[in-house]
């Protein structure tokens, strides 16, 4: 349970950073870019979804911690799937945001 407080708070914190106080060096690969890649790079779509998809993964994860304090054994390997799963996502829809 604590193991999924602690990841729910790191990735609260990161999702409102990078969707509400545009911190977009935070996003993976988007910080490594050369600026004249990142002009091709439509910023604020790509920002709304990695926030978003990091709010709701917080979201999974402390919905898995007060499942595990209400004894649902299974729940800390369930809501570790989701979030993997939610990840998978955010990597695969993140393309389309890429003017290349």
């Amino acid at each position: 349970m604590l193991a999924n407080l602690l990841a729910a708070v790191m990735v609260l914190i990161f999702g409102l950073l990078i969707k509400f106080f545009k911190f977009y060096n935070l996003i993976a690969g988007y910080n490594t870019l050369p600026e004249d890649q990142k002009e091709n790079v439509n910023i604020e779509g790509l920002a709304n979804l990695v926030g978003n998809g990091l709010l709701v993964m917080a979201g999974v994860l402390l919905l898995g911690a007060l499942l595990i304090w209400l004894g649902h054994s299974t729940a800390f390997l369930g809501s570790w799937i989701v979030f993997v799963i939610i990840v998978i996502h955010i990597v695969v829809k993140a393309q389309r945001f890429s003017n290349k």
